[in-house]
């Protein structure tokens, strides 16, 4: 069971325990353990299969999940008072996974012309593929 602070607590409440599971008893860390692998095994094949099947949410590749960052974003997420938060690994993960995220065939977009190159290479030069008009406006 995973931990959310109610509105009524603070930042700082909401920082420390947001996203982190419910501990009791003797031996039980005070933070959140780091998990420091990029893969994980599965316990058989069948939860293997089940996870292929979209049945289960072990984790696989860090990637897609891991326990440490699934923590992370549920603080994150509890900050700012959003439903759900995504870490991933570069700004251009997160800048594609935006874009590619809200628009569609056929949209238009606008950008100023002062935005990191990789997303401005992104939006223009994968336009066309996905029939995007991406325009940026590169007067200062």
């Amino acid at each position: 069971m995973k931990n959310k602070p109610s509105d009524q607590h603070g930042p700082q409440t909401k920082a420390i325990h947001a996203g982190e599971g419910i501990r009791h008893g003797v031996g039980v860390p005070v933070g959140a353990p780091i998990c420091r692998t990029s893969s994980f095994t599965f316990s058989s094949t069948r939860e293997m299969k089940r996870w292929a099947e979209g049945k289960s949410k072990a984790y696989i590749y860090t990637r897609y999940g891991n326990p440490t960052l699934a923590v992370a974003e549920g603080k994150i997420a509890a900050l700012e008072g959003a439903e759900a938060a995504v870490c991933t690994a570069s700004g251009m993960a997160a800048i594609s996974s935006a874009l590619l995220g809200a628009l569609k065939c056929g949209d238009e977009m606008i950008s100023t012309g002062q935005v990191y190159g990789g997303s401005y290479r992104l939006m223009r030069g994968e336009r066309d593929p996905l029939s995007i008009d991406a325009e940026a406006n590169l007067a200062l």
